[in-house]
């Protein structure tokens, strides 16, 4: 169960934030410019996103949420390593 959890998340890190044009990188890449850009001028993006997975999760019991959660949890960790 942990196994799928964790694929699901390295899915959202890497394939779907390149499908989308966020980073094609990978979730152990540098930083995208988007995200690097976020940081500066948002440095609460990921931490508001985070908050607003957590209504939706609440509010619909998606386990989608869950997985994104910690993506959005995993790259605030990643920031927080390079500074």
């Amino acid at each position: 169960m942990f196994e799928q959890f964790m694929r699901e998340m390295q899915e959202e890190l890497n394939k779907k934030a390149a499908e989308k044009g966020y980073d094609s990188a990978g979730a152990d890449g540098p930083l995208s410019p988007l995200a690097t850009f976020l940081a500066a001028e948002f440095s609460d993006h990921a931490l508001g996103e985070i908050v607003c997975k957590c209504v939706r999760f609440k509010a619909n019991n998606d386990p989608t949420d869950l997985v994104k959660i910690a993506a959005w949890a995993f790259l605030v960790y990643k920031r927080w390593l390079k500074s």
